[in-house]
Parts: structure tokens; C-alpha cells; sequence
């Protein structure tokens, strides 16, 4: 008996919507195993986390800042998984990029005050 994989030419629409949410749900579901498991009421829990996510005030904000690197870094390597390149460090040149970035900013602006290009703009 012989296993081949090959790639279906044509994908049904309702697996767009469904895979995402059905992992979604899924991983929430664990999640409430695990917390009922150490003792945690996971309502109560995903409520709170929903609340400091988004609801509270700057929470918002705060969420996107802390996400978009993240968000920037899967795209990275989702183009390359796209070209058939495997990145398996992208964590690493994330925190590697935000060193080095933070480095010549320093170099760049001194001693902590504004470069001279943004002096200049104003």
C-alpha cells in the first residue's frame, strides 16, 4: 500500500471560515480543561483576559503595539514557507532586530535626546 499527498485543485469555501474558528474554539476548550484542572474558573478567566485585551482603557492600543512585530514576523515567514525556503528562526531575528534597531537608534539619536533629523523637521 502506497500514501501519496497531492494538493486539492479546488478548496471548498466553508473550510475558510470553519478551520479558523473550529481552532480557535479548540484551543480555547484546552485551555478550559487545563484550567479547570489547577483549580481556575475559565469563564471567569477568558473574561478577564478579554477585559485587559481590549476593553480596558488604552487596552487596545496596547494590544496592537505589542502585536504587530509579531504579526510582521509570521508574514516573514509565511512568504518564505510560500517560496519553499524554511525559516525556523524567526523569533530569534525578531529579537535580534529589535536589538540591533534599538542600538542604532541610540548611536543614531545620542544620549537620549531627538536626532538631529527630527529637530530638523520640526
Amino acid at each position: 500500500m502506497r500514501l501519496t499527498i497531492e494538493r486539492r485543485l479546488e478548496q471548498p469555501r466553508w473550510r475558510v471560515v470553519v478551520v479558523p474558528v473550529g481552532s480557535v474554539l479548540f484551543a480555547l476548550l484546552v485551555a478550559g480543561v487545563v484550567l479547570v484542572v489547577t483549580g481556575h474558573d475559565p469563564i471567569s478567566t477568558y473574561h478577564k483576559l478579554f477585559e485587559a485585551a481590549f476593553v480596558q482603557t488604552g487596552a487596545l492600543n496596547q494590544t496592537l503595539i505589542a502585536a504587530t512585530p509579531l504579526a510582521f514576523t509570521g508574514l516573514a515567514a509565511a512568504a518564505a514557507f510560500r517560496m519553499r525556503l524554511y525559516n525556523i528562526g524567526g523569533e530569534g531575528q525578531l529579537y535580534l532586530g529589535a536589538i540591533f534597531g534599538a542600538g542604532i537608534g541610540l548611536l543614531v539619536g545620542g544620549n537620549g535626546s531627538a536626532s538631529p533629523g527630527v529637530i530638523a523637521a520640526r
